[in-house]
């Protein structure tokens, strides 16, 4: 795998002091703080994959102690948004018996009515 020069530059200092650790311990510890807050650093920049192979630092431990609110990268907003709408529907034919308080009926049947136009005549009618 090719290294870039300003990764190399980037990681040799993380991977000094982690070896200055490793070499150092006696008994199973934890890594220090400072060092996982570099490897972070540099995860940030350089992806955690290719920091964990370099740190030899397990993969879903530098994963998880990544902060989760890394700035996104923003697109281009569009400059023209079309939307598309389904098409009106229609009723084909309808029937129905209205009474009102003092008995008088009306009996309306209607063919070809757009829905929103049946809600709109049953609202009014409702009033």
């Amino acid at each position: 795998m090719q290294h870039q020069p300003d990764f190399l530059d980037a990681i040799s200092e993380v991977q000094g002091g982690l070896e200055v650790w490793r070499a150092s311990k006696s008994v199973p510890r934890r890594i220090p703080p400072e060092i996982w807050g570099k490897a972070v650093r540099l995860a940030s920049v350089f992806g955690v994959g290719r920091v964990s192979q370099a740190l030899r630092l397990g993969y879903t431990e530098l994963k998880r102690k990544m902060p989760s609110h890394l700035p996104v990268a923003r697109t281009a907003q569009p400059a023209f948004l079309e939307l598309i709408s389904a098409p009106p529907s229609v009723i084909e034919y309808c029937s129905f018996e209205l009474e009102t308080s003092r008995g008088t009926k009306i009996r309306l049947e209607l063919k070809g009515v757009p829905a929103s136009g049946l809600a709109t005549l049953i609202r009014e009618v409702g009033n």
